[in-house]
Order: structure tokens, then C-alpha cells, then sequence
């Protein structure tokens, strides 16, 4: 399932790769990020890209141990459009989705930059199954804007909400 899964992401990725860059200086940090083992850029469908376009890159099957650049790719904000899939190994994932949502929120906690926002991405039947549980990891998560089986970002478009950084984390990338 995860090889279906990369796939799913090179296609999206391929279709809709970003925005044009807003801060100065994306194009040198993507560059740098391209040349690391294991860059995939993506191909951009005909018509999709535009001026200024950074190739989309995807980083699949990234051990965080394995690597220096690894530290890189998952410590320090890319600005342009990166994604890293990090393996997770939780026995019986299918069967316990909550053990392994907690297992990736203390992942995301322990080696990820930043807590401006976190996707779940959850299948409703699975979700239902375990509401209490599931209600409890969202509502523990330590990050500014949690979006499920939603992009996140939606929630900074919207300005009733209050957005930004977790207040326990004060200092990193999204403290809005």
C-alpha cells in the first residue's frame, strides 16, 4: 500500500506543485535539497507550471537515521515544494490506526521542524471505530492548526480562526 500511496503523491504533486516563491532565497535551499540522494523531481503535467515553477521533489522512503541530509530534508523548512514520506514501523498498523497516529505525533514532536500545522489523513470507518481515542490524539497534538482528511492550510485562509504556532513551542516556524 505504500508503494500505491508514493504514487498517489508523484501524481498530485505533478499536477499541482506550489506556489511561486514568496520568500527570498527558495531557489537555492531546492537546489540544495535536489542534489541529496534520493531527490525524485516530479514531472509537472503539460500546462500546470508556471513562472518561477520549482520542480516539485519527493523524498520517498526517508530513514531520519540513515542519512545527514536527512536532517536536513526534516529539520530545516524547504519554502518551496518538498515532501519527505518517513516509514513509520508500527506492528499492526491496519489494525490499531490509533497506536500508529500516536506513534507519528510523537515522531512529528521528536524530529520535525516546526508546528505551524499537522495533517491526519484517516479513513472515516476507522475514524468512527475509534472516535474517543482519535478525539483524544487530535486534541493532544502540538500543533497550531490540525486538518483531517483536510489540507491544513484551509485554516489560516479562514480569519475567524486563530492560527500559528503551538503555544508550547514559541520560537519556531509559524509562530503567527
Amino acid at each position: 500500500w505504500r508503494e500505491r500511496f508514493a504514487d498517489r503523491v508523484r501524481y498530485w504533486m505533478g499536477r499541482h506543485g506550489g506556489n511561486p516563491p514568496f520568500y527570498v532565497g527558495p531557489a537555492e535551499g531546492h537546489a540544495a535539497r535536489g542534489a541529496l540522494p534520493g531527490a525524485e523531481p516530479v514531472r509537472m503535467v503539460e500546462g500546470t507550471a508556471f513562472e518561477g515553477q520549482l520542480t516539485p521533489l519527493f523524498f520517498p522512503d526517508v530513514d531520519p537515521n540513515a542519512h545527514p541530509a536527512s536532517r536536513f530534508l526534516l529539520k530545516e523548512e524547504a519554502f518551496s515544494p518538498v515532501l519527505a514520506e518517513v516509514p513509520l514501523d508500527v506492528p499492526n498498523a491496519e489494525d490499531d490506526p490509533i497506536d500508529y497516529l500516536n506513534r507519528a505525533v510523537e515522531f512529528a514532536d521528536r524530529e520535525l521542524f516546526g508546528s505551524l500545522t499537522a495533517c491526519v489523513t484517516i479513513p472515516d470507518k476507522a475514524r468512527r471505530r475509534n472516535a474517543e481515542a482519535f478525539e483524544e490524539t487530535v486534541a493532544s497534538m502540538p500543533f497550531g492548526t490540525v486538518g483531517i482528511n483536510v489540507w491544513p492550510l484551509y485554516g489560516h485562509s479562514m480569519a475567524q480562526l486563530r492560527w500559528g504556532a503551538h503555544p508550547t513551542r514559541a520560537g519556531e516556524s509559524g509562530a503567527g
